[in-house]
């Protein structure tokens, strides 16, 4: 934009004091450059192609599978700094899972895989924290489901059971 001589003076002498205090105004300068392009190359896909999936298929059994559940549920973020994202934006796309029926311990797996590669980013030190930090999972019914034998399957157990009855006692 533009600056009025006044304003430039003011700025020049601002400069000068920090150049006489020992300061290298130059140095700190390209340290906001280098910063601002650090965080310009933190988004999911830079971070995901460049180092995440490598080290997933190399160190951990799951790696496919964890790499395509990101890239499956998570596309539509990869554009986006992985500070930026927000545990609202997670609830409310968790949200959005579990009206379309997603079961939530589903839908749990999904938010873990992806903080844990935002974990796995502050770890490496491309992004300050984990934004997701905070964000609890879902709770599941861990109860399960009673099912009762039917007939043909009541009588083809007890049939085994006798069979493995009447071996033991020979």
């Amino acid at each position: 934009g533009k600056v009025t001589a006044t304003k430039a003076r003011s700025i020049a002498k601002t400069m000068l004091g920090e150049v006489a205090a020992g300061n290298d105004v130059q140095a700190k300068k390209k340290l906001e450059r280098v910063e601002s392009d650090r965080l310009k190359k933190s988004t999911i896909q830079h971070f995901l192609d460049s180092k995440y999936e490598d080290w997933l298929l190399t160190e951990r059994k799951s790696g496919e599978s964890i790499i395509k559940r990101l890239k499956t549920n998570f596309e539509d973020w990869f554009n986006q700094s992985m500070s930026d994202i927000t545990p609202w934006q997670v609830t409310s796309w968790r949200s959005k899972r579990l009206k379309a029926g997603r079961k939530a311990t589903t839908i749990n797996r999904d938010i873990t895989a992806l903080k844990a590669m935002l974990s796995k980013a502050v770890e490496w030190g491309d992004i300050p924290t984990n934004p997701l930090h905070p964000l609890k999972p879902l709770k599941v019914d861990s109860g399960g489901v009673i099912r009762f034998l039917t007939e043909d399957e009541e009588k083809n157990l007890r049939e085994a059971l006798s069979g493995r009855q009447k071996i033991q006692r020979e």
